[in-house]
């Protein structure tokens, strides 16, 4: 899960193919969305200035809605060194 979420966090475009670096600490909020709801993406987001943000197409990304286990979008989850420590699903 780590080395996913890592992943993600050194995609420069929310459209962009990742790739696989080594350790990040810190927190990062991660928005997980797919091209078919744009219009309930979480706008908020790129307000952030405490920590990390990043925004997951999963449309783009099949293999991190897998990994991370989302079901409904948008999902964003909290990770603290790498490890989920808080998530908020949207409700159906």
């Amino acid at each position: 899960m780590r080395t996913a979420l890592i992943a993600v966090l050194l995609s420069a475009l929310f459209l962009a193919p990742v790739s696989i670096k080594p350790e990040l600490d810190g927190i990062c909020v991660v928005e997980f969305n797919a091209d078919f709801n744009k219009q309930n993406s979480v706008p908020w987001i790129e307000n952030i200035s405490e920590c990390n943000h990043v925004r997951v197409n999963i449309s783009a990304e099949p293999e991190m809605q897998v990994e991370h286990k989302i079901v409904v979008v948008p999902t964003i989850i909290v990770f603290n060194e790498g490890e989920e420590v808080e998530r908020f699903q949207a409700t159906l």
